[in-house]
């Protein structure tokens, strides 16, 4: 059942006329997708500790883009980091997206 709704990001680097450099989103497609959790575990660093959660996404293929690992998705609960990519069947149809939220700990 792909009742959730998400954005494929890809961040890019824009230069205005005087210069200046920034950092942009942009949304490459908006989909419906079907995600499940696969895993949650803490971790600490430099005395912060932090939150990582696995999801897998599974949504089709979308003609004419090619979804990496330099891309993000985004959806109701943040912004996720896609790790790997697989194409499901081998023909095309759909592709299951492993990403990764990186959130700080509480409590």
């Amino acid at each position: 059942m792909m009742n959730d709704f998400i954005e494929i990001i890809e961040r890019r680097g824009t230069t205005d006329d005087e210069a200046f450099s920034s950092d942009q989103d942009i949304v490459l497609a908006s989909v419906r997708a079907e995600k499940s959790y696969t895993g949650m575990h803490e971790s600490s660093k430099d005395d912060a500790t932090f939150a990582t959660q696995t999801a897998v996404f599974r949504f089709r293929c979308i003609p004419g883009l090619r979804v990496d690992p330099s891309q993000f998705i985004i959806d109701a609960a943040g912004r996720y980091n896609i790790t790997a990519v697989d194409d499901v069947s081998g023909h095309g149809m759909y592709l299951v997206v492993t990403a990764q939220r990186v959130a700080a700990s509480e409590g």
